[in-house]
Formats: structure tokens, C-alpha cells, sequence
């Protein structure tokens, strides 16, 4: 029915969620010291991006929770499709081996998306450690599944771009490897 394939995609989103913020807080406590925010080789604005993109986030979510009318309006739409993915959790999470599916396979996903960067960058002659490109791109995957951009077009670019000069990559191969990676993953699939 409509309300399962919604909450279904609801719910492999919500668990690909919970997996990226367990990969961010957890890679980051493993390899934080070698993450330089503020290093963006020569001023790319990747760094004020990404906090751009997360301030405003909480921005039109707080403007969401404070003006009545589109509190309303907005808990009409999302509250029952909320509902319906807990419900869809729920019996998901009672069978351990639907669980273990679905948060297995989201957790291959992202090794195998952090693969892919390892081997973009590869390509140009760079390289970083695997926690550091899980992290990286958990955190890119996070702002541009945020992004009201279908895709997270341009948004999980810039992330992966601000995440791979703050671990140290100089920017002409951080781009590099970022377009390759997302070619490869984003651009060309939804030809084939």
C-alpha cells in the first residue's frame, strides 16, 4: 500500500540517519585531532558552507516551531507519516533479522560510498585513512539529505569537498575526487 512504500523509504532514510550521526560522533572521537575545520586550502568556503547549511536548517526549523500556522500545517503532513514509519519500525525492529537487513545494509552502503572516495581520491594521488572518509561522507550525506535539493545536488558536493580539505586533501584534488566519486554514484546510475 501507499502508506508502507512511504513509511518503508521513511524509514530506510530514518536508519541511514541514525547509522551517518553514529558514524560522525564516533569517527570523529577516532580521528578528530586530524580534522582542521577551519582549513579550507585558500579560502573555499567549504568550511562556511557546511555551517551555513546547518544554521539554516535549525533556523527554518525553529521558524517551523514557533509560527502556529506552519507548526500546523507542516505536523499535518509529517506527523502521520511519522507515525506510520514508527509503526513500520516497530515491526521491523521485533524481527532481528528485518533489523539487522536494514541497518546492515545501510551500514554496507556507507562503507562501500567511503570506498568509492578512497578510490576517487586514489586516482589523483591522495589518500585518507577508512574511519576518516566514513566520517566524511556520513557528515555530506547528513547535510545533503537535509538539503530541500533533490539529491542533495551541489549540497553533498560542497561537503565532501569541505570534508576532505579539512582532513588535509589540497582543493584542486579534493574537487577532483568529489566529481569523480559523485559521477560515478549520482550522475551516470540515473542514465543507465
Amino acid at each position: 500500500t501507499p502508506a508502507i512504500a512511504v513509511s518503508s523509504g521513511l524509514l530506510t532514510s530514518t536508519a541511514a540517519l541514525v547509522l551517518q550521526i553514529v558514524f560522525v560522533v564516533g569517527g570523529l572521537f577516532l580521528v578528530g585531532s586530524t580534522f582542521d575545520p577551519a582549513d579550507t586550502s585558500g579560502g573555499s568556503g567549504g568550511g562556511q558552507l557546511v555551517i551555513g547549511l546547518l544554521l539554516g536548517s535549525a533556523l527554518l526549523s525553529g521558524v517551523v516551531v514557533v509560527v502556529p500556522r506552519l507548526r500546523r500545517r507542516v505536523g499535518k503532513l509529517v506527523l502521520p507519516q511519522l507515525h506510520s514509519a514508527w509503526d513500520n519500525l516497530r515491526a521491523v525492529l521485533t524481527e532481528p533479522k528485518k533489523g539487522l537487513q536494514l541497518f546492515g545494509g545501510n551500514l554496507i552502503a556507507q562503507v562501500f560510498f567511503a570506498l568509492t572516495l578512497w578510490a576517487a581520491l586514489g586516482c589523483y594521488g591522495e589518500s585518507l585513512g577508512l574511519v576518516q572518509l566514513i566520517v566524511i561522507n556520513s557528515l555530506a550525506s547528513f547535510i545533503g539529505g537535509v538539503a530541500p535539493i533533490p539529491g542533495g545536488m551541489g549540497v553533498m558536493e560542497a561537503g565532501l569537498i569541505a570534508g576532505f580539505t579539512a582532513a588535509g586533501i589540497p582543493q584542486e584534488q579534493a574537487v577532483a575526487a568529489t566529481f569523480t566519486a559523485r559521477l560515478f554514484t549520482a550522475y551516470l546510475p540515473p542514465v543507465w
